[in-house]
């Protein structure tokens, strides 16, 4: 199964169509929460069952809870919204309360909880009840919407599909049969050194310098976050607003109840904005990630924590935490280690002390102990070598991975991926 998802272009009455049936949904697994729960609590207790009550309760299942929930929506015991969604999207609901208590109860997952109103809209539609061709979308009840692009896989059968509503439009996430093969990999490994002027240093000498924000864009984001302060509800201001999500005809979107017509409007511009330039740093992110899953068939990579590297302080931190955060040195690591497997390889974290004062032709540890203080070059003591400093960590990174390879064999040598013992000069 492979999910490719769209972003939907819908109308007015579309957008509030779709948003009715995710509060049905979101309602329908309330109702099926509590209703599993009764149904449990009869069962241990020998209550009689509710259709039958000379024989005991049985245990709960998604089942009886759709045929319950059928017999009293016929019934007209029910509220209206039982009745106003698709009831393939709404029996998908109560059957993922059943799976939630099960993953409960075996230890898989916590508690189940009602969903609230601030919750992420979002419902489920089977492959009966919508057909896809090109960049139109037809669905039951709905009609037809248009996809903000062209579908990938149009040859392979639709399974299910997922509508959800973030960032300020709806989207559909389309699951088709298909199983992705894995292409052959690369040979050769490289290593890759992080951080936070150049993001990413290869062993090779290439290197990779992530999108942010700009000067500008900072601007932009300051003078659309101030708009929105100076608009707050005076009513709101100071007290805490009980948040839910209505629809709002000012910006034809889902928003939260408060605060005036033009309030909502600007949070509906600092979120497109937001949004706009999250997708611009997404796409040179996966770029660089997907031609180095092309390149080689291992990826080593320092074991590096953002949140243990940001300190409090004044001004000069708060730049440097910014600059970590911008980084992204988890999503880096997410990326290569998903892309490298459609492509057969791995990544290798090791570990990242001394892979910077080593010198990767020689190992001895010659390199100056301050990074901060040091220049971008130095010279080893011992062999006379010349080494840029993001380079020569690259190189010792992608050393310590084929280390880590060649040991892969005994047990205990990879764990999940990383490289034990790695690092340790």
């Amino acid at each position: 199964m492979i999910a490719d998802k769209s972003a939907l272009i819908v109308t007015p009455g579309q957008a509030r169509t779709l948003a009715r049936w995710a509060e049905c949904a979101r309602l329908a697994y309330n109702w099926a929460l509590s209703e599993w729960a009764r149904q449990y609590t009869d069962h241990r207790a020998g209550v009689g069952a509710w259709d039958d009550p000379d024989t005991p309760q049985p245990t709960p299942s998604a089942y009886r809870i759709v045929r319950i929930f059928t017999a009293l929506r016929r019934a007209n015991r029910l509220p209206s919204w039982a009745s106003e969604t698709l009831a393939l999207t709404r029996n998908r609901a109560l059957i993922d309360v059943d799976r939630a208590w099960r993953n409960f109860f075996e230890g898989r997952a916590g508690r189940p909880r009602p969903k609230r109103r601030t919750a992420r809209p979002t419902f489920y539609l089977h492959n009966q009840t919508l057909t896809v061709s090109g960049r139109l979308m037809h669905v039951s009840r709905l009609g037809t919407v248009r996809l903000a692009r062209q579908p990938r896989y149009p040859q392979h059968r639709i399974v299910s599909a997922t509508v959800t509503y973030h960032d300020g439009r709806w989207h559909v996430a389309i699951v088709r049969d298909l199983v992705r093969q894995r292409r052959a990999a690369p040979g050769g490994a490289l290593g890759v050194a992080v951080g936070t002027q150049t993001h990413a240093t290869v062993s090779d000498g290439s290197r990779w310098t992530a999108d942010t924000l700009t000067a500008a864009e900072r601007r932009t984001l300051t003078r659309l976050q101030r708009a929105v302060s100076r608009r707050m509800d005076a009513a709101g201001a100071g007290r805490t607003v009980r948040r839910r999500q209505v629809w709002d005809r000012a910006t034809h979107h889902l928003t939260d109840a408060h605060g005036s017509a033009n309030y909502r409007r600007a949070v509906e511009r600092l979120r497109r904005y937001r949004q706009r330039v999250t997708r611009r740093i997404a796409a040179d992110r996966h770029a660089w990630t997907r031609t180095m899953a092309a390149r080689a068939a291992v990826v080593g990579l320092e074991q590096r924590s953002a949140r243990r590297r940001m300190r409090g302080g004044g001004a000069d931190t708060r730049a440097l935490n910014r600059a970590i955060g911008e980084a992204g040195w988890h999503e880096l690591r997410r990326q290569l280690a998903y892309k490298l497997a459609e492509h057969g390889g791995q990544v290798v974290t090791v570990d990242p002390g001394e892979t910077t004062r080593a010198c990767s032709a020689c190992g001895a540890r010659s390199g100056p102990p301050d990074r901060e203080g040091a220049g971008p070059r130095w010279t080893c003591s011992t062999c006379g070598a010349d080494h840029d400093r993001d380079v020569n960590a690259a190189r010792n990174i992608e050393r310590l991975t084929a280390r880590a390879l060649a040991r892969q064999d005994r047990p205990g040598a990879l764990a999940n991926g990383t490289a034990a013992g790695a690092g340790t000069e």
